[in-house]
Parts: structure tokens; sequence; C-alpha cells
């Protein structure tokens, strides 16, 4: 079995590159058709942005996209194999922004961001009060502060049991067949799955998969405290939507909806599906994106 997502939009984008030094160089891509509006996108721990675009080929038939892979993330390079943090991802995602000179090019920007790249888009809104007009966030990475050692306790296993992970799979039915194994996955449409497998993953001449995303990269990620979004989450002050899960990971539900009373400018609304929920049901999801963009005005 051989499969390979193909998308018009995605084709017609423009590649970009941002060097931090010579052993990383990060990238993603902008879908410049000179509209006033654009999304900026960040993606979720271990996923490069491009597996999302059966989703967000959807959004780019009526909106401009540009989004980030962060170090060791779909087309970005690993660096030292260790990963940097979130302060560094912040940091260059706005070095990138004004590198590309977005602010000036766009009437409005929306940050959007899925699981770890809300939480991202969080930090970089709360910290960039001027950047984004407005937040969409999808199933955002978010644990109160009264649960957070309790989630902590986790981590160890979690971090451990990734930094082991198998990285390959001797072909596509194999890879397959390891995703209907894992919880996260096993409800994923067809488009995502096959996105997955042509830009998630690295095919060699015998159709070995291997993970773009090293184990060690995204075990960083779970390891790294990130004590930054609660008080940006309290700096917001542009109209903030989150699309939260109905089988969401129980930590994140009672942070969303947390946010929701704590300010104002924050509400929540319940779709379909769990943490990934924009890859279980595309276009469901993508209709609750298009309302959430007709609310804000777009």
């Amino acid at each position: 079995m051989e499969t390979n997502y193909q998308c018009d939009l995605l084709d017609m984008s423009e590649p970009w590159t941002y060097s931090v030094h010579d052993q990383l160089v990060l990238r993603g891509g902008h879908f410049n058709r000179g509209r006033k509006t654009l999304i900026h996108f960040m993606p979720g721990t271990a996923f490069g942005c491009k597996i999302y675009w059966p989703f967000l080929s959807k959004l780019a038939e009526h909106f401009d996209i540009f989004w980030h892979d962060y170090q060791g993330h779909g087309d970005s390079d690993c660096g030292n194999d260790e990963f940097h943090g979130w302060r560094a991802v912040v940091d260059r995602a706005k070095a990138v922004i004004q590198e590309h000179e977005l602010e000036s090019r766009y009437d409005n920007i929306i940050g959007m961001g899925h699981s770890y790249g809300g939480c991202m888009t969080i930090i970089l809104a709360g910290e960039n009060p001027s950047l984004f007009d407005h937040l969409l966030l999808t199933d955002p990475f978010m644990v109160t502060e009264q649960q957070e050692a309790s989630y902590r306790t986790m981590m160890p296993m979690m971090v451990e049991k990734t930094r082991n992970k198998k990285p390959t799979w001797q072909d596509e039915t194999a890879f397959r067949d390891y995703l209907s194994t894992r919880f996260m996955f096993q409800n994923w449409e067809e488009p995502a799955i096959q996105a997955t497998v042509a830009h998630n993953m690295r095919r060699d001449e015998a159709g070995v998969l291997e993970l773009r995303c090293n184990p060690i990269i995204e075990a960083g990620v779970y390891a790294d405290v990130v004590p930054a979004l609660w008080p940006n989450v309290e700096k917001l002050e542009m109209p903030v939507k989150i699309l939260s899960g109905n089988q969401t990971v129980p930590f994140f539900a009672e942070a969303h909806r947390y946010a929701t009373e704590i300010k104002e400018n924050v509400s929540l609304t319940k779709v379909e599906g769990g943490h990934n929920f924009m890859q279980e049901h595309i276009n469901d999801s993508y209709q609750a994106v298009k309302k959430a963009m007709e609310q804000f005005g777009y």
C-alpha cells in the first residue's frame, strides 16, 4: 500500500525558511492570495502543519493562511535533537512574523492553533497585544494552575515512553496498523491519515516510513513546563473562541471552561470529537470554524 495526499491549494502555497543557526532551519508556508484577512496557524505536538490541510484547505478557499513548523516538526530541522522549549517557539514565531511583515500586509490576523499550538498562540497574543485581532483555538493545550501538579505526575511516564517510541515502520500498511491501535488516531478520516503519511513521515526507497518528529523532540515538548500560559490568558483583550472536543482530555476540558470564567472575552463551543477533532470530523470542524469566523465578523 502506498498513498499520497494531494492538495492543489497546498501545492500553490509559498514555502518559507528561517535560519536559527547552521544546524537548525525552521520552515513553514504561506497560502497567499492577497486577501485582507490572514489565519496564522500553529500545530499540535509532533504534528507538521501540512497534516491539517484536509481541514485547512477549506479555510484557504476564503482566507490566506500562514503556518509554522516548530523545531523538529514537519519540514523543520531538529537542530541538536533536544527541544529548545516554549520560549524559543514563541520568540522564533514572532521573529518570522516580523520578517514577513504580516502585520502591515493584512488588515486582520486571526491567531489559530491546535493543542500545543493553541497554547503558544495565547502566549504570542498576550505578549504582543496588537498582533492578532481575534483568537480561534482548536482544543488548545491548557491545564489549570490548580490541576498542574496532578497533570505533571503523569508526565515522567509519558516522557519516558515517548523517548523510547519506535520511530520507523516497514511500510505504510504497518504504520496504518499502528495508528489503528492508538486511541488518539482511531477515528481519523482517510484524508487526514493520507496527509499524515505524506507530511509527517519520511519514506525511503524501500518504502520504510520514519517519523519526521524525532521522539526525543516530542518527549521534550511533554516535559516542558509552560508557566507563561495563564498570565497571558489574563492579558488577552481581543475576542477569543475556544473549540473544545466533547471527548477531549478531561484536564483540557476543565481548563477551557475555566478560561471562560476568568475572562469575559473568552467563549467556548463544544464540538463533536476528541482532542484531534479537526482530523476526525473534517467538514463538521470546518463548519464550526466557519461559524466562529462569521461571529467574529469575517
